[in-house]
């Protein structure tokens, strides 16, 4: 080891070579002792070593000392390309340590990167719209119920009578659903999977529809006229020019001929209106257009469409919406059962302001996943400045040096600084190597549209610089202020002094990493079994083997009954049913219905509803409590019977349920059955009251086949329904779907939250267990001595392995304190986004601890026991 008076007589040779500039005095001192320490490691003697390395460096050469005259100007980019060169040569010189900072901040960046680039994607939803922040959807609450229900429908008479009362509304559409899925014909073709919505003029403006062919403008000036999107327009079109091109399809027994006005660009897959199988649209009509070949009247009591509006500047969203309601009640009366109100368009994938209405995105999810990457990189800069202050030890001599010829603190701070900067530059462009890789696996994988262009977009560059910035001053402002106020002396005298020194805050920080560690394994524990036990949990129905045909409204009402009769003659069917929503769609209709004939008033409520045929029970599996199931045998069960849940006789107090009377919008009947509860929707959703009927109406009600098919061969069962259906209805595309993948969309964003969960947390753990790995490296070689001397004494492995990992378990039982009740809190808010839920368990604190102490001891067992097997008398040999 270099003593400081060498030290001392290196600074002298050094000065007397007439190298005066600081930053050059530096650098040459301090590599030269480097040089020096290490021939004398390999037994040279001092003399000879500062010989031999003073003479390598050549001084008598007027070209060399010249050119280090030149390089020895105090400036700027001296001083810097100075410390590079130091920074440079210490990764170099330490390769394990520097591996395992710039491996967890590779990691930890690509994640952070992800979730940022995630995070950037979803707010980007809806922001597209010119002058969005005054657009609105117009949202409904219903208070019909027991409690208020939250829809995205409105009266089509809402926008007409807007228009034509509330000046401080700019503009103003409707968008309702006209025409879906029928044949649509041109020149020869036949062409389905079509969706046309009615809008009024104001529409495409607002929305920013931005014409490629054609003329968005004055599209709308006569009926019968259509925008057509850019995709479907390929689609039909090809590269012909659709403009002034005729489209026909048979609406009502009637040929309806569109002429294509303009062609639209498609909208961007981050809108709300592509979520949604009743707002997405390739094709756009006018409500005149709508109303020639419709036969539906609107009344203010049918809720079936969305509707937007754009307020003027400075109208206060509280007085549209008051305006709009008292609007409602001038033209309905004071006995209007709902009321209307304005949600930003620019909040309707996240529901940023938490609205009782359902929302593709989740806020709270966005904020999870941003809370764990602040984490996951934050554990990877406590892990660099572990491993740089512990690593003090082997560096005490270049900084004693330093302190020796005059080094100031500032000067210090700088040069951890440029390591620190140097290193988080290195990770963060592997990380983005990283993540353009990974970039087309999950927009794959996730149905997303992430993209890194630092190169396009200004802002995301200048966030990419920041974050490199943050992480190095995080890196690099400890470490040097650690070192710079150490004493020369201490520094040159050895290791000894570091005892104290830092020890605190090492301990500080891995507590802080064992407390992430720990809550994110329960945190993982907790959320992999509320998946697991929505998956496994009893539906009241059976899912499986039944699949489900999709009929569209005109294809009910001329074929289904024919469908179905044909279907039910198969062999490999076990059971078929007519029906109206899917339960894999979890949204079914709302009637009004009055139960009983005394105070009707009181016992009138929107309630959910349910079209079904005979065998619907056989067909879904489900059980009868008492009464019984509709069937032909009694004539009027379709007219006048009723079957109801569970939950629909407590919701009444009906103590003798079958029999009670019951109108559905004016259909009156009878309760002649209760079946037992089923979720018809999501678990995250309380099961409702549910009232299943027959209907009269099939055009209207029946939208589905129900099909249970039999074990065994269901590729042929399939084949064979697809016979019967173009044997039927050759026009029509045969469309099916098993119950279970239905299901399982109802969970699918959850469980695609579990699993990235799960990556996440697993990437927390292996950065701090990289971390914890280095510490115990330079723990055992600090400690080297010492376990030699007892290994003398007679202490056994098992001893010394104790000794090395006793101090990390009081850690770990420290961190369990504090995790304990982060978790629970954090966990008990998440799972109050269920309605049914595992609840929190005691044991899965425990089994969180137990596996954060294994992982401990599996990262640290291997060093310790090595530094225990090892020769005493290499530890003590310097001794």
């Amino acid at each position: 080891m270099v003593t400081r008076s060498q030290v001392n007589m290196i600074t002298r040779m050094v000065r007397s070579r007439n190298i005066k500039s600081f930053s050059i005095e530096e650098e040459l001192i301090d590599f030269i002792s480097c040089e020096i320490e290490e021939k004398m490691n390999r037994g040279e003697t001092f003399e000879n070593a500062l010989e031999e390395v003073f003479a390598s460096m050549n001084f008598e050469s007027k070209t060399e000392v010249n050119k280090l005259k030149r390089l020895s100007q105090p400036n700027t980019i001296d001083m810097l390309h100075n410390y590079l060169k130091i920074a440079l040569r210490n990764i170099s010189r330490y390769r394990v340590n520097a591996a395992i900072n710039i491996f967890g901040l590779v990691i930890s960046l690509t994640a952070a990167l992800t979730i940022g680039l995630y995070l950037k994607y979803e707010n980007s939803f809806d922001a597209q719209y010119p002058e969005g922040d005054r657009l609105y959807r117009v949202n409904t609450i219903s208070n019909l119920g027991q409690t208020p229900t939250h829809m995205t429908s409105v009266s089509a008479k809402l926008i007409p009578e807007v228009k034509a009362n509330i000046p401080e509304i700019e503009a103003s559409s409707g968008l309702f659903l006209a025409i879906l899925n029928q044949p649509l014909k041109w020149s020869d073709g036949v062409f389905f999977n079509n969706l046309i919505s009615a809008v009024e003029s104001d529409f495409p403006k607002m929305m920013g529809l931005k014409e490629t062919k054609g003329s968005i403008e004055n599209a709308f000036t006569k009926v019968n006229t259509v925008l057509v999107s850019e995709k479907q327009a390929k689609n039909i079109f090809g590269e012909i020019n659709p403009i002034g091109e005729i489209l026909e399809i048979k609406v009502n027994d009637k040929l309806l001929r569109l002429e294509v006005a303009a062609v639209y660009e498609d909208l961007p897959p981050n809108t709300h209106f592509a979520e949604n199988r009743w707002t997405d649209f390739g094709f756009l009509i006018s409500n005149k257009t709508l109303e020639g070949f419709s036969g539906n009247k609107p009344t203010w009591t049918s809720i079936n469409g969305s509707a937007y509006v754009k307020l003027s500047e400075g109208v206060s969203v509280e007085d549209a919406e008051q305006k709009i309601n008292d609007l409602i009640e001038q033209r309905f009366g004071k006995n209007i059962w709902y009321e209307h109100y304005l949600q930003p368009v620019s909040d309707i994938h996240l529901n940023k302001g938490d609205l009782e209405i359902g929302s593709e995105g989740s806020y709270a999810q966005l904020k999870l996943f941003v809370l764990v990457g602040i984490i996951i990189v934050f554990i990877a800069c406590i892990n660099y400045v572990n491993l740089t202050t512990a690593q003090a030890s082997i560096r005490l001599k270049e900084v004693g040096v330093r302190k020796v010829i005059g080094a100031r603190r500032r000067q210090f701070l700088t040069q951890f600084l440029v390591e620190g900067t140097l290193i988080s530059c290195i990770s963060l462009i592997l990380a983005s190597v990283l993540v353009l890789i990974l970039i087309p696996f999950l927009n794959s994988k996730f149905s997303l549209h992430l993209g890194l262009g630092l190169a396009e977009n200004t802002g995301e560059f200048v966030v990419f610089i920041v974050l490199g910035l943050l992480i190095s001053l995080v890196c690099g402002i400890y470490p040097g202020w650690y070192l710079s106020r150490m004493k020369a002396n201490q520094l040159l005298r050895g290791g000894g002094a570091l005892s104290s020194g830092g020890g605190l805050l090492r301990k500080v920080l891995v507590t802080v990493q064992y407390v992430t560690s720990i809550t994110l394994i329960v945190a993982t524990l907790i959320i992999t079994s509320q998946m697991n036990f929505m998956s496994e949990k009893d539906l009241g129905f059976d899912k499986e083997e039944v699949v489900y045909l999709t009929l569209d409204y005109k294809v009910a009402a001329k074929y289904g009954e024919v469908v179905y009769q044909e279907i039910i003659k198969e062999s490999g069917i076990v059971a078929a049913s007519l029906t109206g929503a899917s339960l894999g769609d979890g949204n079914m209709p709302g009637n009004r219905i009055i139960v009983g004939t005394e105070d009707p008033e009181d016992n009138n409520q929107m309630l959910q509803v349910l079209a079904v045929g005979d065998d619907f029970h056989k067909a879904l599996g489900l059980t009868m409590k008492e009464g019984r199931w509709f069937s032909a045998d009694y004539a009027t069960d379709k007219a006048k019977g009723f079957v109801v849940n569970e939950t629909f006789v407590k919701h009444f107090g009906l103590e003798e349920p079958l029999g009670v009377a019951i109108n559905r919008n004016g259909q009156e009947g009878s309760i002649i059955g209760v079946v037992k509860d089923y979720h018809f929707k999501s678990m995250r959703n309380e099961i409702e009251p549910l009232v299943m009927h027959q209907s009269e109406n099939p055009q209207f009600d029946y939208w589905n086949i129900a099909v249970r098919l039999a074990e065994g061969d269901k590729a042929n069962a399939l084949r064979r329904l697809e016979e019967i259906w173009t044997s039927v209805i050759p026009e029509y595309p045969f469309d099916y779907e098993f119950l279970d993948d239905k299901i399982d969309q109802y969970y699918k964003s959850d469980q695609y939250f579990a699993m990235v969960f799960r990556i996440f947390s697993f990437i927390a753990i292996l950065v701090s267990c990289l971390g914890l790995i280095g510490l115990v490296a330079f723990t055992t070689q600090r400690r080297a001595k010492e376990i030699g001397v007892r290994k003398v004494l007679g202490a056994s492995i098992t001893t010394i392995v104790s000794l090395l990992s006793k101090d990390y378990l009081r850690l770990i039982i420290i961190a369990a304190l504090v995790s304990i009740p982060i978790a629970y809190y954090a966990m008990d808010d998440w799972l109050d986004n269920f309605v049914y839920s595992i609840g929190i368990q005691p044991h899965v604190f425990i089994l969180g601890l137990l596996i954060t102490i294994v992982l401990s001891w599996l990262s640290v067992s291997y060093l310790s026991i090595r530094a225990a097997k090892a020769n005493p008398a290499e530890s003590l040999r310097s001794e």
